[in-house]
């Protein structure tokens, strides 16, 4: 009888120490756990179907394969899409801005996330700028190329790749690009670019 209850009192005893584990699902959206983020793939031929596609029914497809389209694991199929080198970065802003003084707005990472209610494509991010050269987004539930529109799950993606957080600083500003005008951003205090896409990956 002693032995059984001291075999009793020592299984409570490490299961209340045994570290307790928040569910993925639990978390805040953006927010996964280390190994959720580290199974991102390169294999991105998932997206293949998109190429033969016009962008209505690209959104119609992402939307309707959205519960898979947004597992973190495609996370660096979504940045590809839209990461572009510091030269191309560079060279948008020469060709919209040349000698006038760049105008850039900092957002912070949580807040865009906070325009929409959604995590995957039921609604897109719009850029749009105004008379003063500032970046303003607003959620939308049509992706458009005029104004410049970004996949939500493209900023989770982000996060998740990078290890932000809500205080990340996203760096916006106007560029052009083959003779059309668009919107650029980085993270602020790195050397990650991006541009918009014509799919709404």
């Amino acid at each position: 009888m002693k032995k059984a209850m001291l075999l009793c009192a020592m299984i409570l005893l490490l299961g209340s120490c045994k570290k307790k584990e928040t569910p993925a699902n639990d978390l805040p959206q953006g927010i996964l756990s280390t190994e959720s983020a580290t199974a991102a793939t390169d294999d991105c031929s998932f997206f293949d179907p998109l190429d033969s596609l016009d962008t209505a029914d690209q959104v119609k497809w992402l939307r309707d394969h959205q519960n898979e389209a947004c597992l973190p694991e495609y996370d660096q199929c979504r940045e590809n899409v839209h990461k572009i080198t510091q030269a191309v970065y560079q060279q948008a802003l020469q060709e919209y801005w040349g000698a006038v003084e760049v105008v850039t707005t900092e957002i912070r990472l949580g807040d865009i996330e906070a325009l929409s209610n959604q995590s995957k494509y039921a609604q897109f991010i719009s850029a749009e700028i105004n008379g003063n050269k500032v970046v303003k987004l607003t959620a939308t539930d049509n992706f458009t190329q005029t104004p410049t529109c970004y996949s939500v799950p493209l900023f989770y993606s982000i996060q998740r790749l990078h290890n932000l957080d809500s205080e990340s600083l996203l760096v916006f500003t106007a560029g052009k690009k083959d003779g059309k005008e668009v919107i650029l951003f980085n993270v602020k205090g790195t050397s990650d670019y991006y541009d918009m896409s014509v799919q709404p990956v």
